[in-house]
């Protein structure tokens, strides 16, 4: 799947995908590897940075959010219209002042908040019904890369930003529950100048939290996890005592997604992927804080040079990113017998 400029954000949404460029774009396919767009939406002004699709039925194209610089717009894609522009918005929200532009964004499972992170750090949500905008109290103090929802706590958030924290809020009261800062580790050898910006967070259907740095290394935070702990008020998954530092790449960890539970899938810069085993239980994890200690397999075979965004649907993994002469590009990379020898 090819595109004239690079891809810089992917989704899952449904029986679809979406891949949105730097060019302002948005292309929408089907999850069976086929190249042909159905869709496209033309002509947004900036990079789209995120997409977030909202709940639909089998077999139709959901409803999406697209982060494109300053602001988000909505789109209803179950018509007959296939190119699409910034005119067929059902809304449009500014929710960036001054320079700041948005990064990622995700909708809570109602499908009623929409969160997103800034350039400047600030972590905000959107009322989807109201439009009312609600920034939190507390913020970032360089990029806020991402920012995730903690399934089953609808209230709260976790994000994550080049100030090397990540933050966990109750977004409903705009405050600050936990944080964490990585700077507190020491660096790594032969990394001495690279500092541990984080750059992609993933939080698992269990509340596993798990988190890519531009060191190459993955935090994996487990005091989160449901049903190794009694009921919490709230979601644990910064607390230092369970959080685990593991050596996992020799550059930037571009992007992250659970295939399960206890698989985690994770995209270096350059496009190695790797699954490792990240079992949930603290005390049954595996030793060694090396990614040769718990890896499942690794695939390098693919055509994006540069990877920008990394969705799983199943055993498929779709990389976005740059390919050889500069376009972008969208690769399927299907793991099934990989994963099922895993299992095996």
């Amino acid at each position: 799947m090819q595109s004239p400029s690079p891809v810089a954000s992917l989704a899952i949404g449904g029986d679809y995908l979406f891949s949105g460029c730097e060019d302002g774009s948005v292309r929408v396919y089907t999850l069976d590897g086929s190249s042909k767009v159905l869709k496209a939406i033309r002509k947004l002004g900036d990079e789209v940075s995120s997409i977030a699709c909202a709940k639909s039925t089998p077999g139709v194209i959901p409803a999406i959010w697209v982060a494109c610089g300053k602001s988000v717009h909505y789109f209803v894609l179950a018509t007959d219209k296939i190119i699409l522009t910034v005119a067929d918005a059902s809304s449009a929200v500014k929710l960036c002042p001054g320079e700041d532009i948005l990064n990622e964004i995700c909708l809570d499972a109602s499908n009623t908040t929409l969160a997103f992170s800034t350039d400047s750090g600030g972590i905000g949500v959107l009322d989807t019904r109201s439009k009312v905008v609600r920034m939190m109290k507390v913020a970032h103090t360089s990029i806020a890369g991402s920012v995730r929802f903690i399934p089953d706590r609808p209230r709260e958030l976790v994000s994550g930003g080049y100030d090397q924290r990540l933050l966990h809020f109750d977004h409903q009261q705009g405050s600050c529950l936990s944080t964490y800062d990585l700077a507190t580790l020491p660096p790594r050898d032969g990394l001495m100048f690279t500092p541990p910006f984080i750059h992609c967070v993933a939080v698992s259907s269990t509340g596993l939290l798990a988190a890519g740095t531009a060191d190459g290394r993955l935090l994996i935070g487990r005091g989160g996890v449901k049903h190794l702990r009694k009921k919490m008020r709230k979601w644990n998954g910064l607390d230092a005592n369970e959080l685990e530092s593991i050596t996992a790449a020799t550059g930037p960890i571009v992007g992250i997604a659970f295939m399960s539970p206890d698989t985690l899938v994770f995209s270096t810069l350059l496009g190695k992927v790797i699954a490792l085993n990240v079992s949930p239980d603290f005390s049954v994890s595996m030793p060694g804080d090396t990614v040769s200690d718990r890896q499942i397999w690794e695939e390098t075979k693919h055509t994006v040079e540069k990877v920008n965004a990394l969705v799983i649907a199943g055993t498929k993994l779709f990389l976005g990113g740059v390919c050889h002469n500069g376009a972008g590009i969208v690769d399927i990379l299907n793991v099934e017998d990989k994963q099922s020898l895993s299992d095996s």
